[in-house]
């Protein structure tokens, strides 16, 4: 994440990003671009879902498994209930 205090401002008030992150943002459109169409999709998909795209990249170069997909229903086990023990007598 780029912080705002390394940013400046335009004249209009948004923030500029500077140039390193400029040709940061280059080299991985590029990246993407180089990929089949459908992997590339995906990962512009996942990017946009805010997936970090360093995680994006290194499930492409193998070094990840595939994206798992949560259950939507996690069904949790029962555990019986047991009464609690009684107190019995002390003297």
């Amino acid at each position: 994440m780029i912080s705002t205090m390394t940013m400046k401002m335009n004249s209009t008030g948004a923030y500029v990003l500077p140039d390193f992150a400029k040709n940061l943002m280059k080299i991985f459109e590029e990246f993407i671009d180089k990929l089949p169409p459908a992997l590339a999709q995906q990962a512009k998909k996942d990017i946009a879902a805010g997936e970090s795209p360093i995680t994006v990249i290194e499930r492409i170069k193998g070094n990840m498994p595939p994206k798992a997909e949560l259950p939507r229903n996690p069904k949790k086990e029962r555990v019986a209930r047991v009464p609690p023990p009684e107190q019995g007598s002390l003297f």
